[in-house]
């Protein structure tokens, strides 16, 4: 069975990001997904936080920020079928 990113997306995502999943492989779907989900986890409000309203900065085909919450920082790491994000308030972390 085929994975109904685009149907799935048409619920939680901007039209800017469904049109970007749907120029490209599943991947796509799954980058902004995490992306979206670590930023809901790490605010701390979860499903309080509507992940439609959470627009994700893309840079060479990966999320580098949040339009929609500037004060917070993404990074990421993918591989063979996974993709792993996570996010920060303010100041990159070092290390």
């Amino acid at each position: 069975p085929t994975f109904p990113a685009l149907e799935i997306a048409s619920e939680f995502f901007l039209p800017e990001e469904r049109d970007w999943i749907a120029t490209g492989p599943v991947d796509r779907f799954f980058h902004l997904w995490t992306a979206k989900e670590a930023l809901m986890k790490a605010t701390g409000l979860g499903a309080a936080l509507d992940p439609a309203g959470i627009q994700v900065r893309l840079r060479d085909g990966r999320p580098c920020g949040y339009e929609s919450h500037p004060d917070w920082g993404i990074a990421g790491r993918d591989g063979d079928g996974w993709v792993a994000v996570w996010t920060w308030a303010g100041q990159r972390p070092q290390g």
